[in-house]
Formats: structure tokens, C-alpha cells, sequence
């Protein structure tokens, strides 16, 4: 098991906004987009199959600006074991219940 987890993220700023939008003209003007004007101007068409492609349209565009950051997982202790989560998790229970009550018999 990898302790590195990926987040992706779209980079789409004010620095970059024109850059993206000339983009997305480019690819309507281009014909990438022409899938999804058929199925808008067919009436029997699947709202959720047309929000599919337009997602997909928009993802496509987009793939320039999608920047990859590995964060770095939290390994596990050997001493916490079940007994420590356990523990830890009917102290949670115990502090919620005080704070809702502040009666001294949830603190122990």
C-alpha cells in the first residue's frame, strides 16, 4: 500500500482566464462540441446524457490546466491499535454528550 495519495486540481485563474476561455471558443469553432448541439436540438434526448457530454467537452478543454499534487498519507503507529481508537472514540462520545448537558457524570 503507497503512502502517497494524488490531488488533482484545475488551475483556472485570473492569470490564465483568457488563455481558458480562447480555449473553450476555440474548441466550440473547432466542431468538438457538435455531439452535444445534436443531441439539444433533438427533444428525445436524455437530460443526463447530455450534462455526460457536456461534462466531457468541459473536461477535455480543461485537461491543459489540471495540475497534479501528491500529499503525503499519515502512517499508522503500531501502539494505536483498536483498543486506542476505541478509547479515543468513547472519549468523542463522552465530551459530545458533556458539552450538550455539562452534567460531571459524562466526564468519566
Amino acid at each position: 500500500m503507497s503512502n502517497v495519495k494524488t490531488e488533482t486540481r484545475y488551475t483556472i485563474n485570473m492569470s490564465n482566464c483568457k488563455q481558458y476561455k480562447h480555449l473553450l471558443q476555440t474548441s466550440v469553432l473547432s466542431g468538438d462540441f457538435a455531439k452535444l448541439d445534436h443531441m439539444l436540438d433533438n427533444s428525445s434526448s436524455d437530460v443526463n446524457v447530455i450534462v455526460s457530454e457536456f461534462e466531457s467537452c468541459i473536461a477535455n478543454v480543461s485537461k491543459e490546466f489540471i495540475t497534479k499534487r501528491c500529499l503525503p498519507r499519515k502512517g499508522r503507529n503500531s501502539w494505536y491499535d483498536n483498543e486506542c481508537r476505541n478509547s479515543k472514540k468513547n472519549a468523542t462520545k463522552l465530551l459530545s454528550k458533556y458539552r450538550d448537558s455539562r452534567a460531571d457524570m459524562h466526564l468519566n
